[in-house]
């Protein structure tokens, strides 16, 4: 929640808190910089699609076949137990160009829609039809338009959209209709930069009170066991 208000507040207000504001037009993103303008997401790219539609042959071992489980907060992962196609079905699969490094990667369909992150390698890997792929033109940054996908301003877009769609997902037309703000690439820079800062600090906080709550759960069940095994003495 922490981290969703700073990107928020970042996206549509900027670093200047003393910067003049305007009604944006857009009930969930609300009051902006008055520099920024506001555009849809179809016209800050220069490329959009999603993975394959097809049906193909898993094999034992060849060319990765991914999907929006691959997708995680914290980047790609990639486990032990994925799917495998033939190169053939491979080269088909990637030969429109996508994805390459810092398109956005946006998960569209079931419990994962709206989680997004940059694509971070130099080679294309196939992915199925549950991941969009996002390539912003020269009006956007790719990281700024990925803060602008994490902010709670595309997420409540994303959730009406999805609750007024006949089928649930959220599909290549739908997400060229969604709002964000475009401050001038100069200003994109600072902020990507200062949310980049912030969110480090805020992960970093998060990783040691995960650490902390795991050293007590296993110190409770150590207790636990002491005590229901007789090893440690209770008195009243």
């Amino acid at each position: 929640e922490l981290k969703q208000a700073v990107i928020y507040d970042a996206v549509t207000k900027g670093l200047d808190k003393n910067a003049d504001m305007k009604d944006s037009g857009i009930p969930a993103i609300g009051k902006v910089n008055e520099k920024f303008k506001i555009a849809k997401i179809g016209e800050l790219q220069e490329g959009l699609t999603d993975g394959t539609h097809g049906t193909y042959q898993r094999l034992d071992s060849g060319e990765l076949l991914l999907s929006s489980k691959n997708v995680q907060n914290e980047g790609l992962v990639v486990g032990n137990n994925e799917s495998f196609i033939s190169t053939e079905d491979y080269k088909a699969i990637v030969a429109n160009g996508f994805p390459q490094k810092n398109d956005i990667l946006l998960c569209c369909i079931g419990a994962s829609i709206g989680r997004c992150i940059l694509y971070p390698y130099n080679y294309p890997i196939a992915f199925q039809r549950s991941v969009i792929f996002i390539r912003t033109n020269h009006w956007m940054l790719p990281k700024f338009m990925l803060y602008s996908l994490q902010s709670p301003s595309s997420i409540m877009q994303e959730n009406v959209i999805v609750n007024q769609s006949a089928q649930a997902g959220f599909y290549q037309g739908l997400v060229k209709q969604l709002y964000v703000t475009v401050p001038s690439i100069n200003e994109q820079n600072k902020i990507v930069s200062y949310l980049d800062k912030k969110i480090k600090n805020i992960d970093d906080v998060i990783s040691t009170k995960e650490s902390l709550i795991e050293d007590l759960e296993y110190y409770r069940k150590s207790l636990i066991y002491e005590v229901v095994t007789g090893k440690r003495k209770v008195v009243d």
